[in-house]
């Protein structure tokens, strides 16, 4: 995790404060800790690549053609590579980011998730769910 520290000192020479870190031999005062939200993690790639295999598998096992779900998509049936082509037009709309790697660790895979699953929901009328998106949480609660 990443952190920004925003402090306050007396010190003129900023080049001091840099270069010494926080072994001040001056007066600071931290003025906020804020954790930055840095991008998502090579095992959240992974769980982004479940999530698509998942959703198309249970697309493809309910018979639902994907004109059902989206208007524009001409492939014929479900693959992980349609339902990620999906995720990034979504990603797109919401977070105006083509590529998977810029996504936020917190937050942003949550939200696209959110949409596809109530996607799917509405146009199926119900028909198909969304799996819950993989986590090790969910991988130890699935194969006990």
């Amino acid at each position: 995790m990443k952190y920004v520290i925003t402090i306050e000192t007396e010190e003129k020479n900023i080049e001091n404060v840099i270069r010494n870190k926080f072994k001040f031999d001056f007066k600071i005062r931290v003025l906020e800790v804020k954790a930055e939200n840095t991008t998502r993690t090579g095992q959240q790639n992974k769980s982004l690549h479940k999530f698509c295999t998942l959703q198309s598998d249970e697309l493809q096992s309910k018979g639902i053609p994907m004109y059902t779900v989206l208007t524009f998509r001409p492939e014929a049936i479900w693959t992980m590579e349609a339902v990620k082509g999906v995720w990034k037009d979504i990603q797109f709309a919401e977070f105006q980011t083509r590529s998977t790697t810029k996504l936020k660790k917190v937050g942003q895979i949550e939200t696209i998730h959110k949409v596809i699953t109530n996607l799917i929901a509405e146009s199926t009328k119900g028909h198909a769910s969304t799996p819950p998106f993989p986590s090790n949480e969910h991988f130890r609660e699935e194969y006990k």
